[in-house]
């Protein structure tokens, strides 16, 4: 009997110690409590520094956020970092690649397409690009966040079917039925693909190098005629590229937060 009171009461200290130290890890300079041991700059830091480094494998945010999940919900429920710094960190520690490797990738297309070396048709080449790239990285964000890797993979590349079809590249505007038009409203790749052929046809491009008798394509105009773009608006095109980006990385922090609420 004394031995196992003996033990009980180590038992005892131990539960007890490990209570003030969590106690004493979340309490102001002041003793007042608060929720997180360190501000959110600092949490934001830390992991930005460890998701760069887990940069380096081989892995897309939709493969990477649902194989994070346990660890994401394990540390912040013990209140390493909030799902805002996470979250956060995520999102900016990605936008670097993201950009170095759309600028090498376009500007080897727009040299060896022959495009005019116009600064300010190029930039908005550029612009176009990134933002497609921004907003195709945050819809594998969004079904990362909301699904399994199993459904992810299967539904993934089933959803950006409709967007890629009724975004103006295989069936023209004027071909698409009244009912289903609705679709290329939401497609950023309708405007993705919008903004990169007004930056390369339209602003007064002068007319295109042709050396046989007859070029039917040789007017730029023509060429925007013919994908139905002579009336599209480039500044609108950039506006709702960037309304889906917001739309779609709120959608993807929402989805996170109610995977961590609905595991409590």
């Amino acid at each position: 009997m004394t031995d196992s009171t003996a033990k009980g009461d180590q038992v005892v200290q131990v539960e007890t110690e490990k209570q003030d130290n969590a106690e004493v890890a979340l309490l102001g300079t002041d003793g007042s409590p608060r929720r997180y041991a360190t501000s959110e700059l600092t949490q934001f830091w830390v992991v930005l520094k460890r998701t760069l480094l887990f940069s380096r494998r081989d892995w897309t945010l939709m493969y990477l956020l649902p194989l994070e999940m346990p660890v994401l919900i394990k540390e912040h429920f013990n209140r390493w970092y909030s799902l805002r710094s996470y979250y956060l960190a995520i999102t900016v520690s990605d936008i670097p690649f993201q950009a170095i490797f759309c600028i090498i990738y376009v500007v080897i297309v727009y040299l060896l397409t022959s495009q005019p070396l116009e600064w300010f048709r190029f930039s908005m080449f550029l612009s176009s690009c990134l933002l497609i790239a921004f907003v195709a990285q945050s819809v594998g964000l969004v079904v990362g966040a909301a699904m399994n890797v199993q459904n992810g993979v299967f539904l993934a590349p089933v959803m950006s079917v409709p967007f890629l079809l009724f975004s103006g590249f295989f069936v023209s505007f004027n071909a698409i039925p009244v009912y289903l038009r609705w679709i290329t409203y939401v497609s950023y790749i309708r405007y993705g693909f919008e903004g990169t052929a007004l930056a390369t046809y339209a602003f007064n491009r002068t007319k295109l190098q042709c050396h046989q008798v007859y070029c039917h394509f040789k007017h730029p105009d023509i060429t925007l005629e013919e994908l139905d773009m002579q009336n599209a608006d480039f500044t609108l095109d950039i506006a709702a590229l960037c309304l889906i980006f917001v739309i779609l990385r709120i959608s993807a922090f929402l989805f996170l937060r109610w995977k961590l609420r609905s595991t409590r």
